[in-house]
């Protein structure tokens, strides 16, 4: 089954309370893999416009507390504790001292496939 974009946008629209998580690899199935520790890292919120054409997106760009010694390359996304999306950076980020990390794009998109 094929949803609309206005089947999408309810579905998307319903996602509340999203914190974003970095990295080191993939989180894998539950998200719980591989997160940044450590420097002053914790998960921080993001908030997202109303959804259009099965996507919503990012209007926050969390900023990050990333340890020396750590490289980037996923984000993962949840609603409370619930995982519910991840994605590989486009460019893993690496830091060889203490360092800020923003999020600069990020959307919550529904797919046909």
């Amino acid at each position: 089954m094929i949803f609309t974009n206005a089947g999408k946008a309810i579905m998307l629209d319903a996602i509340s309370n999203v914190t974003a998580s970095l990295h080191t690899a993939d989180p894998g199935a539950a998200g719980t893999l591989n997160e940044v520790s450590g420097g002053g890292y914790a998960r921080k919120g993001i908030t997202f416009a109303a959804a259009t054409s099965g996507n919503r997106n990012a209007t926050t760009l969390p900023t990050f507390d990333v340890p020396a010694g750590t490289t980037i390359t996923h984000a993962a996304f949840w609603s409370g504790t619930t995982f519910i999306a991840t994605g590989t950076l486009a460019i893993p980020e690496a830091y060889g001292g203490n360092g800020k990390y923003t999020l600069t794009d990020a959307d919550l998109t529904l797919l046909d496939s």
